[in-house]
């Protein structure tokens, strides 16, 4: 958790910059595992809709399955090499929620068991809220 703060402003530098440069595609997502990974084949070096295909939440998949996702790392070089330090990360990326959208309450494990889900909020504006377990 250390290295991740300590590198907060790195992460953020490097998803503004992906977010400005990279490409965003109208692709729905399933739920499918399969599928899914079928699908991260395909988007590499894009953003694409959140799990609820809604266009207000898009993701930039860095690490799926524990599988890097090859030229999104290579387009977020320094945050890939920051998360090459944990151990066993199943997923990892960048997400985008533009104002006004929401993200449903769910439970991240669309594509096996994640139990241990990090949420890094790079820039959160003061009304926003996360909640987590129902606190």
């Amino acid at each position: 958790m250390d290295l991740l703060q300590a590198n907060w402003n790195i992460i953020k530098e490097e998803a503004s910059t992906i977010w400005e440069n990279c490409p965003r595609i109208d692709l729905s997502r399933t739920k499918d595992p399969v599928a899914d990974i079928e699908l991260s084949r395909k988007v590499d070096g894009n953003w694409v809709r959140g799990w609820t295909n809604d266009t207000a939440w898009l993701n930039f998949g860095l690490i799926y399955n524990r599988t890097p996702m090859l030229k999104n790392c290579y387009y977020a070089g320094m945050t890939y090499r920051i998360l090459e330090n944990f151990n066993d990360i199943e997923m990892a990326g960048f997400s985008m929620l533009a104002p006004g959208g929401t993200i449903p309450p769910h439970k991240d494990e669309e594509s096996g068991s994640f139990n241990n889900v990090l949420h890094l909020g790079l820039d959160v504006p003061e009304e926003c809220i996360l909640i987590v377990d129902g606190n």
